[in-house]
């Protein structure tokens, strides 16, 4: 089976004596099962707003298609990034996403993609 074949609702968690609505109500728990993927790093983009001069994403190379993962990692991590961001491009690095899909101009990409960590220097990426 492909490593990100398409994720189906795993599971909902409603309390008891919840009635069903048809909107997003906190009675109601969707959980989604995530995929992680190994990817070669090929640029960091600064964040915005509040979140500048700092990464705000990290872009790897999948399939040929540029994908920018948000950074989920830790503030200090970042810091340490964005001193010496070239030290990171070429390397891979663990991507959490939810499904393989298509961009608006019908590229091919990946939905929710989320910067783990790096992975050990001489890692190949497994997904591309």
């Amino acid at each position: 089976m492909n490593q990100r074949a398409l994720q189906h609702e795993v599971v909902m968690l409603n309390l008891l004596d919840a009635t069903y609505q048809f909107t997003r109500i906190n009675q109601l728990l969707k959980v989604k099962g995530m995929n992680d993927c190994d990817l070669r790093s090929v640029g960091v983009e600064e964040g915005k707003g509040k979140f500048a001069g700092t990464p705000g994403s990290l872009v790897a190379d999948d399939k040929g298609n540029p994908v920018g993962a948000e950074s989920g990692l830790s503030d200090a991590d970042g810091a340490v990034i964005w001193t010496d961001p070239e030290a990171y491009i070429g390397r891979v690095a663990t991507i959490q996403c939810f499904e393989e899909t298509n961009d608006a101009d019908g590229k091919r990409s990946i939905r929710f993609p989320v910067l783990k960590e790096f992975c050990a220097e001489g890692k190949e990426a497994s997904c591309a």
